[in-house]
């Protein structure tokens, strides 16, 4: 098909030889025949709508698999936690990982459920994993907190400027401390 310049589609005005209200478009193909292009009004808009109707789902089939998809992981689908860094009425079993010693608290049913060694070995990677990450997130929070203390303390001088810079000395970074303890002791273990 050409559709340019003066062999673009031509339109026919409403009413000729089909019924009121029709509208007919014609474009010419590369033999130089005019051909029809459209229905008009009638069954031609039926059509679309039909098909206009399924677009419009299909245009949000994306959102709703979405929100299917989270109400079905939401129900109890997905995994529950197998430990707990800190102890609750649900996880009271405490437990060392026995390559860096992290605490962590299981269930009751845990030993059992998790006697064959690479299963345990590869619960307690996790936790490590998870232990060092949460560390890290810590260690970063606090050092940007006490950079940020001393940044604003450099705008001022005198009882405020020894103030602020006082509190930077006193955030706490204990997290850096055992981040660096248990990368050291990891690089012995290895």
């Amino acid at each position: 098909m050409f559709f340019g310049f003066s062999q673009g589609p031509r339109r026919r005005g409403h009413g000729h030889g089909h019924g009121r209200g029709h509208t007919t478009f014609y474009y010419t193909n590369f033999g130089g025949q005019r051909q029809q292009a459209g229905q008009g009004q009638g069954q031609g808009q039926d059509q679309q709508q039909q098909k206009g109707g399924l677009v419009y789902i299909l245009q949000f089939l994306p959102l709703i698999l979405l929100l299917l998809s989270s109400v079905f992981f939401s129900s109890g689908w997905q995994d529950e936690s197998l430990y707990s860094f800190q102890p609750n009425y649900k996880f009271n079993q405490r437990r060392l990982t026995r390559r860096l010693e992290i605490p962590y608290w299981v269930q009751p049913d845990f030993a059992r459920k998790y006697s064959a060694p690479r299963d345990l070995a590869k619960v307690e990677s996790d936790v490590e994993e998870n232990y060092m990450r949460a560390l890290y997130r810590e260690c970063e929070t606090a050092k940007a907190q006490s950079e940020k203390l001393r940044r604003t303390a450099s705008y001022y001088s005198g009882r405020d400027r020894e103030k602020l810079l006082q509190m930077a000395g006193d955030v706490d970074l204990g997290s850096c401390v055992r981040l660096t303890e248990l990368n050291q002791q990891a690089k012995r273990r290895y």
